[in-house]
């Protein structure tokens, strides 16, 4: 698996050129793919609770990616929510203007 980095920067945004201050981002890959796919299994009603929660609990950066996972997911929710609601007035809108 390739190995992302993030440079991370100082206060006034400015690399420091003698210091450079790098992250793995392949272990939280690691952690939001399995925070993803726990979270796919118990909305499709397949996973096994008490080993999500057993997963969930042995790490906190679990928790907290399941939690990304789920707010992610709920505003996408409501997005389209609102586009279908949006679409449904469009219509009703355009229904009425051709009756009258």
């Amino acid at each position: 698996m390739k190995k992302h980095k993030a440079v991370l920067y100082s206060e006034n945004g400015f690399q420091d050129r003698l210091k450079v201050n790098t992250v793995d981002l392949a272990p939280r890959k690691r952690i939001i793919d399995e925070a993803a796919a726990w979270y796919a299994e118990l909305d499709s009603g397949v996973a096994d609770v008490r080993e999500f929660e057993a997963w969930r609990d042995s790490d906190p950066q679990n928790a907290v990616a399941f939690a990304q996972i789920v707010g992610t997911v709920s505003l996408l929710d409501k997005v389209r929510d609102e586009q279908d609601g949006k679409r449904a007035s469009s219509t009703v809108s355009r229904r009425t203007h051709r009756s009258t």
